[in-house]
């Protein structure tokens, strides 16, 4: 089955989901045990955390997932526990597929 996806991507390239929650706001006040940039909000999946800027900072979560739908539930879950720890943190869930040809290539190539 060679599915269309977005009109481009077959489904068949796609080799696994990148699940990504880009912070878009820092928690007001920083927390005297813990801080946000250091918390890993599951130890169930491998996470990592990407800094970049040029003229403002961003800071994106990110892991994976073998299908969209783990992908999605998975972004969710991190928003969610990050919310918990830090109510005043906010982000956005954001999806990636990542082909079968960028596996050899840069797994952290730019996203924006």
């Amino acid at each position: 089955m060679n599915r269309k996806m977005n009109g481009k991507n077959s489904m068949d390239d796609i080799a696994i989901w990148k699940a990504m929650v880009e912070i878009t706001q820092i928690p007001a006040k920083p927390q005297k045990e813990d801080s946000w940039l250091f918390y890993i909000p599951n130890h169930n999946y491998p996470i990592g955390l990407e800094i970049f800027g040029d003229n403002k900072l961003t800071w994106r979560y990110f892991t994976k997932a073998d299908y969209l739908e783990g992908a999605k539930a998975i972004g969710y879950q991190m928003l969610g526990l990050l919310r918990q720890k830090f109510p005043s943190i906010n982000g956005v869930v954001k999806i990636r597929p990542i082909k079968n040809r960028e596996i050899k290539e840069d797994f952290y190539k730019d996203d924006r």
